[in-house]
Parts: structure tokens; C-alpha cells; sequence
């Protein structure tokens, strides 16, 4: 009897094994078939019966069946472990016991690629077919369905699995009413699991490049406003030229690495509707094909057009994948190994507006003209958006559209991005006569950086590189975060050019000596007026005139008719001005043309005076325009016929000092003209000049200089003096090229770099007498050395430290016992010099002792590779018990020594030691490295937590990504919760690993049903499994 109840306990202890592994609507019945086996799903080429090995992508959750070819069809199978009712039987007598086994098995395909399998239709047009599976010789016994003719790329196949449990119930010849052992047929269970998804990737060799490209188009503000085929700008008049939305940006998508047709296209905060533009090898037939999005049919014309080799479309989701199948005609005559349904996936990558470098507004701003609205300066309406494999930024190219009369332009554009986080460089990159490109930066201006858009007479493009800032403030220059790339149209060739001249007063005397021109200060004449230059000297003729005629060439002037206004004081520092009376009493009168325009004059015959000082300055007339009876646009005058206007400046203030009124002043000697040609002095702002001798420095008598500069200089600063004050001229040019500069003497001028890093500048020096020269060469060469003086790491054999390269100082804790240390700098570039405490590093770890110290102070030098900048980094060593290491200094408290660590992205508090803390408020878990946990589970006090991904306790539901199971932590401690739950009057039940539970729930006895999103099934009735059950108040179910 004792054995007996002993081979009892070792069946129970069997028994309750066996059912622990069994799903929970088993009912508690033995089934021998692995439940596990008739849910493994597996994907074999139709006929084949070798199975296709998955690959799967954990970024996606995603599991992929591929072949290289086509192929015609698959087989989606589980393994066939189903038995009889007969042999059941059989089993139950054999073994006189009660059993239970598979006895059904189902695969049901519910969609594909989005389209239900009930949509006949949809599939028969496409030309899918599905099927029950037929055994294949020598494969392992399965059940499922073939499809066949599934579209070549990405294709999605959402399945079920279903089987029925059947129980057998052996009742012994003594208990049976016909006297022998019976097993009978008892009940059933279905088990249905959940729909699931597949990939299958069908041709990957085929469809390679069938097409290419795959265009993006996403539109900021109404897509209405673009044709739809050729991206024109197809809007209002005053769209057109509004500087802000809408905008369309076209991007040519490149194809996943690992998928020929799956694309991923980044999807910024501000795009309000997404076109796709498929272009399809010349090979393939567009004509008659039928486009399925999402498992719909399309419908052509609205949702998408056909024109030629492209295929257009409407996308919609903006955040879920998108499948798109395109059926090609496979009609009479067509090439039907091509003719195929090809299926592509497209998946969205959403930006949110601190990513977002769309345009809002342009930003522009004329430096000349710019209140006047027929004077325009606008950009492009589209955008081809580039991405350089090289290039962590993206290139916004488009165009720009300006008025020549604008003289330059500033932008200062509103991105998506707030404004007041990003800052701008401006310049154009521009084509010389030789070819090459210069570069030309902008200069300020009224307070705005404004660049010369003009600098080419052939080819402008406006370069804008959006960097990190702060109110404006760049803070990072060495990361561009976005780039646009901006072509110079120009518009209206009607152009103003400031050209000034000085003459002999009209009615002067017959001893008037003409007007000229010097430097301010000196007496160097100038034999013409340049607007690079706002001050001069003016020498009018004084005594024998007191007068000067003040002349704009008219023939520089545009369609605006300009003009000019003349300002006098009595005083070189004195900004009380007296406008002069010719410029007082120079009126518009209506011109004699016929034109309708009103003109001024542009001669002034100046009284000079007792002036000390001399403003002049552009102006246009800004008049107003009424329409008259005759529908005409006419300008507007006043009850006494005179033109309603406002007077507008343009361009530079320029400034003319009169020294023959200070008195006792020498005119500059305009007898005989020296031909002294050569330069007394010749810097370069910040490098010293070597001639070809090697000589460092600067004589007058050698003519060429070789100088070094900096890697990353674009322009330098020129200063040279004459020998002689009144030399006639010094200009510079670069590299041969047809743009000039003058070098003012003892004046600093800034001078452009040629791109290639070795730029030539030739300095020509024209004496007095105007036929006299010398040349002065000087070739800078950007060094190619680096300047990098940073370290990425420093590598220690031993000892507890994180090194960050933007810190000084960074803390080391080793052990007591620790006697020395050996140091491995590993600097940025490779060719920096770098010292550790004095002591050269040549490649091989630096030992530094450690003896008779608690704390060793470490120096680690850096030398840039050009020798031209330093850095310094200090180790501190600590030899501390592990126990008692707080990372002190001199023993003060540590209690508040928190900090962020930017290299490693995280927060550190010293004084914490795997244990809860604060940042900013918020309560974080601090690990044995005193470093902020985040993105992980942690278990402390016997209770589990979680940090996220900013490294703050997490609280409320939670799923998982590595499992896709879900938790629930406590709103208030963070803890993970277990057992039953109430959240929002809603009830869930979380294991005892603190899981939330879905389906069916046996405990203590009852049955409990939890819906897919883990809410229990309470007071009403509900169809599970093929059957009604009903759950009462409690959730417990009945039938």
C-alpha cells in the first residue's frame, strides 16, 4: 500500500509538470502533441522541400523569409503533429489512462500585403492564388496554405494558427456500463493565436534597380500650388514671390541596404502632404497598370497618375509603413518575365521640429530698394534635398530670384527649428573667368550680414550653412546642421551704379582750378571715385572758387531715376548737418519724354563755403499711383499739380572732408609726378612673410613672399604702405583672376582665398606719375597640418575613471595597493606632439608612480600637428580603499559634487553609490560608478524599477522592447507591480514576474478572460474560441 501511494504521488508530481507547459484553455488535460509545433510557423519555396532560414531585424520586430529569384510560389506551413480520434482511443485503452492530443490544425493567410483574403476580387487582379498545402516528397510532414504569384519585393502575409484539443476519458470494465474498458470521445478545446506577420522578400536579385529613382515629394502649405509632373510652381502671382510657404522638397530615395524595394524617407514635423515618384526601367510597361495602396485598389487620376516610365501617387499615413503594389499589363505581346505585381514597402522615419530645417520665411532683406515691392528678392518655390554619403547634414538646393538693383541681400530665414537655436553663414560661391570657384563672404551692414550676389558675371550661387546657437550666437562652428544652396537668377538688368564726379561750378570763375580727390589725411591723390571707399579728401579750388559741381552719371542710373542730396557742416566731427541749397531746391519735374515719370537733376552746384565737410547720398523717389478715368495707372499729385512721394536711400553714406577750410592747409603738389613705386611695409594680419631666400620679413627691394596660414582660413588681411604719400594707385588680384582690389595704403583690406588652398595674390603699385609700376608677389599656402590639440581618450591599465576630452580634469580612483600608473594618451590626430608630465609620448604607455601619495597629479600636454595651438589635461589619482572612495578633494564634501557628463550623455553624482538620487527633481538610480542608469531594469530593496531613456524612474505601463512584454510601475514609487491591479476603473492581472497577462487566466479555481490589451473580462458575455461565455461582477466565467 505504501508503494502504491508512492507511484501515486510520482504520477501527480508527472502530471502537474506536464500541465504547467500547457496553454491556459488546456482545461488541465495531458497533451502529448507540442502545442509549440503547431505554432512555429516556416516558409518554403512552393515544392521545395527545403525550408527558407529567417533573417530578423530586432529594430523592427521583424522576421524576413527571401530568395534571389522568382519564384512561383510559397508554401506557409507548421508542422503536421496531428493524430486521430482512432488512435486517441487506442492510447487511452493501451495505457488505461485518460489522454488528450492535437487532433486539428489550421493555417489561415488573412491578408495580403494589406489585402484580405476575402477580397477575391482585389488578389484575382493581382493574380495571387492561395491554396490548401500539398505534402512534398521527402519534407517533414506539414498543414498550411501556397501562394502562388506573389508580387516580386516587399510582401507582408498576416497569418493564424489555429488547432483543436481533443480529450479522450478511459473508463475501466468496472466502472463501464457495458462491462469492458471504454475511451470515449470527451470534449474539445480550439486554441486560435493571435494574427501574426511575416516578410517575405520575393526576386531580391531581380528587382534591383527595376526602379530607380524612387522620389519623395513633400510639401510645406499646399501641394496644390505645384503641377504634379514637372514640380513647377503653378500659384498666385503674390505666392510666388512671398518668401514663405508653400515649398515643396524633392528627394530621390535610396532603396534599405538590405531590401531592393523598401524605402525610408524622413517625414519633418512641418510636411502637411507626401507624393512618391517611382521611375521604372525603360524595359517595363506602365501602360494599363493598376496600383493597390494599403490593400486597396487606386483609383487613377486621383490617387495616383501614370506618365511615361513614372508612377505618381498620394501617400497618406505619415508615420505607419505604406505597401504599394503595382500590377504591370501582362497582356497581348508584353514581356511578361517583366510584366509582373511588384510589391514596395515604405516606412517613415518622423522628425520633430528641433530636426526640422524646413524653410517658414526667407528672411531676406535688400540692402538698396528694399521698402520698395517692385525691387524684387524672393526664393524658389521648390527644393531638391541632397544627402552626401560623406555628409552628416542635408543640402537644400533651390533658387534665388533678385532684382539687380538690390545692390546685396541679407537672409536671415525662420527655420521649423526655433529660431533662437540656430545661426547662419553667408556666402556666395561664385565663377570666375578662369573657371574656378571663389568664395566671397558676407559683410555687415546696417546691423544685417549682406552678401554681394553679384560677385560672378556668369554664375552666383548663395551658400546659407545652418549651425547651433544660442540667441543668435553660434556655439558650435565646427558642425553644419543643414545647408542651402541658393542659384542667382537675376531679374530686371535695369541696374544703379553710385558713380560720382567733381567738376568746375557752373558760372566759376575763369581761374576755377578743377576738383580732385585724395586719402583723407594725406595727399596722395586718387584719380576717381570708388564706392569701396567713404571718406575722402576733397580740394574743391579754394579761394578762386567757393564753389563745386557734385555729379550722379546718369547714365548709371536705373528705371527709378536716382539722384543724390548733399549735406554740408562747419565742423569734420560734427553730425549737425545743413542740407546744401542745390539739393534743397532740386525738385522732380515731369520729364520730357512723354513717359509720364517726374526725374530730378542729377548735377548740383554746391556753395561749399565755410563747409569743413561734405555728406552726399542716393536717394530714388518712392511716388504714389492712382488709377484715372480711363483705367490707367497714373502718379498722384497734390491740389497744386506737384507728385506725391516719399524720397528713399540707397546704398553708402559717403563722406568728403574740405581741408582747404581748416586753414593754414598745403595742397598737394600737382607739378611734377613722382615715380616712386615701391612699398615701404607689406603684413599679412597675424603671419610673418618669407622671401624666396628664406629670409623672414619684408624689403622693399625683394617682390615675391611665400606665407603659411591656417588650415582653415578663407580670407586674410592685407596691409601695405607706399614709400611715396601720393602714389596714384595699389590694387591686388588673385590667382590671375579679373576682379581687382585696392589696397589702400596704411589701410587694412581683406582679401578672399582660393579653395584649393594655395592662393597667389599679386600686389601692383602704381607710382604718381601713372605709368610707373611694382609688383609685389606673395603665395599663401593653407597648411594641411592640423590644428587639432585635443585627445579622444585616455587609456589607464588600471584604476576607476570615465575621461571626457572637453573636461580639464578628470578623477581617477585605484586601489591602496596600487604603486604605479601607465598612461596611453590617444590623441585626435595622430601626428600631435603630446607630453605626459614633462616626458615625451612615443607610442608606448608612460608609467608615472604613484608612491608616498594619496593623490598624484598627471599633466598630459597636446601640441596641434601645425605647432599653433595647445591643450592641457590633468589626471587626478586617488589611492583610496574602495570602501571609503567618495572621489574627495582634499577632503572636501562631495555631497553636492553632481554633475552632467556630455561625453557619455549622462549625469554623475559622486556621492551616490548604487543608490536612488535626484537630478533636477526627478528621482534616478546611481550605479557603483556613481553614473546615472537609464534604458534599463534595475532590482534594489528586493523591488524591481525602471530607468528610461533619460535616465529618470519611470512610472505606469511599460512595454518592453527587447520581449514586447508589458509591466505596470507605481504612478507614485516606480515600483513594478504584481498581482491583481485597478487602473482607471479598469482590472489587470500581473504575474508573479510582474507580466501583464492576456486570454485565458485559471486561478484558485476560476476561469478568467483578459482582452489582448490585458482588461479583464467583467459582467458581460463574450464569443471565445468558437463558444459564448458569460463573466460575472467577479470577471469569472460560466457556460
Amino acid at each position: 500500500m505504501r508503494e502504491m501511494k508512492k507511484r501515486f504521488v510520482a504520477l501527480l508530481i508527472v502530471f502537474t509538470s506536464i500541465v504547467s507547459f500547457l496553454p491556459v484553455g488546456f482545461s488541465g488535460h495531458e497533451a502529448k502533441a507540442a502545442a509549440s509545433d503547431a505554432s512555429a510557423i516556416q516558409v518554403s519555396i512552393a515544392g521545395d522541400k527545403n525550408l527558407i532560414t529567417p533573417r530578423n531585424d530586432t529594430t523592427l520586430n521583424e522576421t524576413i523569409y527571401s530568395t534571389q529569384n522568382v519564384v512561383g510560389g510559397f508554401d506557409i506551413t507548421v508542422k503536421d503533429v496531428r493524430t486521430t480520434i482512432d488512435a486517441l482511443q487506442k492510447l487511452a485503452k493501451d495505457t488505461k489512462t485518460s489522454t488528450s492530443d492535437i487532433t486539428q490544425q489550421n493555417v489561415e493567410i488573412v491578408s495580403i500585403n494589406g489585402t484580405p483574403v476575402t477580397d477575391t476580387t482585389t488578389l484575382n487582379e493581382i493574380g495571387i492564388t492561395i491554396s490548401d498545402y500539398q505534402i512534398v516528397n521527402g519534407a517533414v510532414p506539414s498543414v498550411g496554405k501556397t501562394i502562388k504569384n506573389l508580387p516580386l519585393g516587399v510582401n507582408k502575409i498576416e497569418y493564424k494558427i489555429s488547432f483543436r484539443t481533443q480529450n479522450v476519458d478511459f473508463v475501466p470494465a468496472s466502472k463501464s456500463l457495458s462491462g469492458v474498458d471504454e475511451a470515449n470521445v470527451g470534449t474539445y478545446k480550439d486554441t486560435e493565436y493571435a494574427s501574426q506577420t511575416i516578410t517575405i522578400e520575393h526576386a531580391t536579385d531581380f528587382v534591383v534597380n527595376k526602379i530607380n529613382p524612387m522620389t519623395f515629394k513633400a510639401y510645406v502649405g499646399s501641394q496644390n500650388s505645384f503641377d504634379n509632373i514637372t514640380n513647377a510652381f503653378i500659384g498666385t502671382a503674390s505666392e510666388k514671390v512671398n518668401n514663405t510657404t508653400p515649398f515643396l522638397y524633392v528627394q530621390d530615395a535610396k532603396a534599405d541596404s538590405s531590401m531592393a524595394l523598401r524605402y525610408t524617407f524622413d517625414v519633418p514635423d512641418s510636411v502637411s502632404a507626401l507624393k512618391y515618384v517611382m521611375t521604372f526601367e525603360n524595359t517595363m510597361n506602365l501602360e494599363n497598370a493598376m496600383v493597390y495602396k494599403n490593400g486597396k485598389k487606386a483609383t487613377i487620376g486621383t490617387e495616383y497618375n501614370i506618365d511615361g516610365q513614372q508612377l505618381t501617387g498620394s501617400l497618406a499615413k505619415l508615420g505607419q509603413p505604406e505597401s504599394i503594389v503595382v500590377k504591370l499589363d501582362s497582356g497581348s505581346g508584353a514581356n511578361k518575365d517583366i510584366q509582373k505585381a511588384y510589391a514596395i514597402e515604405i516606412r517613415y522615419k518622423n522628425l520633430n521640429s528641433s530636426n526640422d530645417y524646413s524653410l517658414k520665411d526667407a528672411g531676406i532683406t535688400k540692402l538698396n530698394y528694399n521698402d520698395n515691392t517692385d525691387v524684387q528678392a524672393y526664393v524658389g518655390k521648390v527644393f531638391n534635398v541632397l544627402q552626401d554619403k560623406n555628409a552628416t547634414f542635408k543640402t537644400y538646393k533651390g533658387e534665388i530670384y533678385i532684382d539687380q538693383r538690390a545692390g546685396m541681400v541679407s537672409l536671415d530665414p525662420t527655420l521649423l527649428r526655433d529660431k533662437t537655436t540656430v545661426g547662419y553663414v553667408l556666402t556666395n560661391n561664385y565663377t570666375d573667368s578662369t573657371g574656378k570657384t571663389q568664395v566671397v563672404k558676407s559683410e555687415l551692414k546696417n546691423g544685417k550680414q549682406f552678401i554681394d550676389f553679384k560677385a560672378s558675371t556668369t554664375t552666383n550661387e548663395l551658400q546659407l550653412d545652418v549651425y547651433a546657437a544660442s540667441n543668435g550666437e553660434i556655439t558650435d562652428t565646427q558642425t553644419i546642421l543643414a545647408r542651402y544652396l541658393f542659384k542667382v537668377n537675376p531679374i530686371n538688368t535695369s541696374n544703379f551704379d553710385m558713380n560720382l564726379s567733381f567738376d568746375v561750378a557752373d558760372n566759376s570763375s575763369s581761374t576755377a582750378k578743377t576738383p580732385y580727390l585724395t586719402q583723407p589725411g594725406t595727399t596722395n591723390l586718387i584719380d576717381k571715385f570708388y564706392t569701396s571707399r567713404r571718406t575722402y579728401d576733397l580740394y574743391y579750388g579754394s579761394p578762386n572758387s567757393d564753389s563745386v559741381k557734385v555729379s550722379l552719371d546718369k547714365t548709371k542710373r536705373s528705371n527709378l531715376n536716382e539722384y543724390i542730396k548733399v549735406w554740408l557742416a562747419d565742423d569734420v566731427n560734427s553730425n549737425n548737418l545743413t542740407e546744401a541749397t542745390a539739393s534743397v531746391n532740386n525738385k522732380p519735374i515731369l520729364a520730357t519724354d512723354g513717359s509720364g515719370n517726374y526725374v530730378r537733376d542729377t548735377d548740383l552746384n554746391v556753395k561749399i563755403g565755410t563747409a569743413k565737410k561734405m555728406v552726399v547720398q542716393a536717394y530714388y523717389d518712392e511716388f504714389t499711383y492712382v488709377t484715372d478715368s480711363s483705367g490707367n495707372k497714373v502718379i498722384k499729385t497734390n491740389t497744386d499739380g506737384e507728385p506725391i512721394y516719399t524720397s528713399e536711400p540707397i546704398g553708402d553714406t559717403y563722406v568728403f572732408y574740405l581741408p582747404e577750410n581748416y586753414g593754414n592747409q598745403t595742397n598737394p603738389n600737382q607739378g611734377q609726378k613722382s615715380d616712386n613705386a615701391v612699398l615701404n611695409s607689406l603684413k599679412v594680419k597675424g603671419y610673418s612673410l618669407t622671401n624666396s631666400n628664406g629670409t623672414t620679413g619684408f624689403s622693399s627691394t625683394d617682390y615675391n613672399y611665400n606665407v603659411t596660414v591656417a588650415k582653415e582660413d578663407t580670407t586674410e588681411k592685407f596691409t601695405v604702405i607706399a614709400q611715396d604719400a601720393n602714389i596714384a594707385s595699389i590694387t591686388a588680384t588673385i590667382n590671375s583672376g579679373d576682379q581687382s582690389y585696392t589696397l589702400p595704403s596704411g589701410e587694412e583690406t581683406e582679401l578672399p582665398l582660393d579653395s584649393s588652398g594655395t592662393t597667389k595674390v599679386k600686389i601692383v603699385v602704381t607710382a604718381q606719375d601713372g605709368t610707373t609700376t611694382k609688383t609685389y608677389t606673395v603665395t599663401l599656402t593653407n597648411n594641411n597640418k592640423s590644428s587639432d590639440a585635443a585627445l579622444k581618450n585616455v587609456i589607464l591599465n588600471t584604476g576607476d575613471y570615465t575621461f571626457d576630452p572637453t573636461a580639464d580634469i578628470t578623477k581617477v580612483r585605484v586601489d591602496t595597493n596600487v604603486t604605479n600608473i601607465k598612461v596611453t594618451p590617444v590623441p585626435k590626430n595622430s601626428n600631435s606632439t603630446i607630453t605626459v608630465n614633462g616626458q615625451t609620448y612615443s607610442d608606448t604607455a608612460i608609467s608615472v608612480s604613484l608612491r608616498g601619495n594619496q593623490k598624484t597629479q598627471i599633466t598630459i600636454e597636446v601640441k596641434s600637428e601645425d605647432g599653433a595651438s595647445t591643450k592641457t589635461y590633468t589626471l587626478e589619482v586617488y589611492r583610496v580603499d574602495n570602501s571609503d572612495w567618495n572621489n574627495n578633494n582634499n577632503n572636501n564634501n562631495t555631497d553636492d559634487d553632481q554633475f552632467y557628463d556630455d561625453f557619455n550623455d549622462t549625469w554623475v553624482d559622486l556621492s551616490k553609490y548604487e543608490e536612488w538620487g535626484t537630478v533636477n527633481g526627478k528621482p534616478a538610480y546611481f550605479d557603483k560608478h556613481n553614473r546615472q542608469v537609464k534604458n534599463a531594469w534595475i532590482t534594489t530593496g528586493g523591488k524591481n524599477y525602471y530607468l528610461n531613456n533619460i535616465g529618470f524612474r519611470a512610472s505606469g505601463w511599460k512595454v518592453d522592447n527587447t520581449d514586447g512584454k508589458t509591466y505596470y510601475l507605481d504612478p507614485t514609487t516606480g515600483e513594478m507591480r504584481m498581482g491583481w491591479i485597478n487602473v482607471d476603473n479598469k482590472v489587470y492581472y500581473l504575474g508573479k514576474n510582474g507580466v501583464m497577462h492576456k486570454g485565458w487566466l485559471n486561478l484558485n479555481g476560476k476561469w478568467y478572460y483578459f482582452t489582448p490589451n490585458g482588461q479583464m473580462v467583467i459582467n458581460q458575455g463574450m464569443f471565445i474560441d468558437d463558444r459564448v461565455y458569460t463573466f460575472g461582477q467577479d470577471g469569472a466565467a460560466s457556460w
